[in-house]
């Protein structure tokens, strides 16, 4: 992947049981964390981080990926200081064929979509 709002994976190790990958860091911490806190983001602030993502989620889609988990855990800012954010954790990803439509039920209850749940959907 390379997309300036996707963590990029500097690194991937394997043992007999797990794989490993190695994230650049991400000294901001994540937006959940922000909104938990009550940071308080201004309207200016807010569509500067959902263009990111958007972004994000846009040029996924342009490879046939879908994410599948997307949730303020999996965004991360930059910096403690930029409004700069990343998507991670693609371990519900998938890669989908053209015209091809998913089923099962993936991602984090709390923000699954209607459609997930009826199980027949795509990007």
């Amino acid at each position: 992947m390379d997309h300036p709002s996707i963590a990029r994976v500097i690194d991937i190790y394997e043992d007999k049981k797990k794989f490993y990958f190695v994230q650049e860091y991400m000294a901001g911490g994540g937006l959940f964390d922000s909104l938990i806190h009550n940071v308080g983001f201004t309207e200016h602030a807010s569509a500067v981080l959902i263009k990111q993502i958007l972004s994000a989620v846009s040029y996924l889609h342009s490879k046939k990926i879908a994410h599948r988990d997307i949730k303020p855990e999996n965004i991360l800012f930059c910096s403690n200081d930029a409004l700069n954010v990343k998507l991670l954790d693609f371990g519900n990803s998938r890669k989908m064929g053209e015209n091809e439509a998913m089923s099962g039920v993936y991602g984090t209850a709390y923000y699954v979509a209607p459609e997930v749940l009826h199980g027949n959907y795509n990007e």
